[in-house]
């Protein structure tokens, strides 16, 4: 009946029907919608527009009333706030024209040619991809950064070794001259010796130097290397290490590592939250550790191999048995 009066154009008995029924049932979404297209018709947007809003807040995904309101809006010449309806409405329903049809109105209010808008739609294709390609280059500096990383951290160990030699070498030489009276012969084998382990030293720091200018390269941003690019390259001399194991697992960046004492076992911490035990013999995971709420970043095992700490960017510190 409520339709009825609205469809013959009796605007005041449906409005009074529609008051009627919404005292009885303030839920009654029909209701506000069928009222809102009576005071549309009748010109009176403004209250037009909060019986949609009232219908909506019943059900706010309904893509008829989005649609209703977008229109409203349209008429009350808010387009920006029309075009936001109407932009709703085609997230909920991508296959309904009409939502389409009216959001090229409000488009050419706005100055929006079709031209404009498929550019602009490119641009963001465009923007979207570069951001990606961006990601994944930083994904391939931080691997490359960590390669780096070990390998300075190994030189550096090597060098210390050297030095050491080097220290003790030359502790034996004055001792031999001073207390054991050794020969011409033996103190020459002393010095050929001491030479030997000081060019070691030599290369070995070198290389050390070599694994600080590359990590200082890498560190840089993209733009700022190539800017200070130079016109040679270091040689740069790699040892030849055997793979044992590879563990796959984690599904982001791993950022800490820890051997138990007994060398049985591998502790790694990662930005997906996680922490995983594997099995250094086997090369297995043994299990997985979860409990953070951000990256993990650093774990530290015990001295008795009994018990695992692990620091978070969730701003906790977490203690496992494991």
């Amino acid at each position: 009946m409520k339709k009825a009066f609205r469809n013959q154009k009796r605007y005041d008995y449906a409005l009074e029907a529609f008051e009627q029924a919404l005292s009885r049932d303030p839920n009654y979404l029909e209701a506000y919608q069928e009222k809102g297209m009576t005071l549309f018709e009748l010109e009176r947007y403004d209250y037009a527009l909060e019986a949609f809003e009232e219908a909506l807040h019943l059900n706010p995904d309904h893509a008829a009333l989005l649609i209703a309101k977008g229109q409203t809006l349209h008429a009350l010449k808010r387009y920006k706030d029309a075009l936001a309806a109407f932009e709703q409405t085609i997230h909920l329903d991508p296959n309904l024209a009409s939502a389409y049809i009216s959001r090229d109105r409000v488009l050419e209010q706005l100055g929006i040619s079709r031209e404009a808008q498929e550019e602009l739609a490119r641009w963001l294709a465009q923007t979207r991809q570069e951001l990606a390609d961006s990601q994944k280059q930083v994904a391939g500096l931080e691997s490359q950064l960590q390669q780096v990383d070990q390998k300075l951290t190994k030189q550096q160990k090597r060098s210390k070794e050297l030095e050491s030699l080097l220290v003790q070498t030359r502790m034996q030489k004055d001792e031999a001259l001073e207390q054991l009276g050794l020969s011409i012969k033996a103190q020459e084998e002393l010095v050929s010796r001491l030479e030997n382990v000081q060019q070691q030293l030599a290369t070995e720091q070198k290389r050390t130097k070599q694994f600080e200018v590359e990590l200082q390269e890498v560190r840089k941003p993209p733009m700022a290397r190539q800017k200070d690019k130079i016109s040679y390259t270091v040689p740069l001399v790699v040892e030849k290490l055997r793979v044992i194991h590879t563990f796959t697992g984690h599904r982001r960046l791993v950022y800490g590592l820890a051997i138990s004492p007994d060398g049985q076992i591998l502790v790694s911490a990662s930005w997906d939250q996680t922490i995983k035990v594997w099995d250094l013999s086997t090369g297995k995971e043994v299990r997985t550790l979860t409990g953070h709420k951000d990256g993990v970043w650093d774990i530290a095992i015990s001295p008795d191999g009994q018990t695992l700490a692990s620091a978070s960017g969730d701003k906790t510190i977490k203690v496992w048995g494991i």
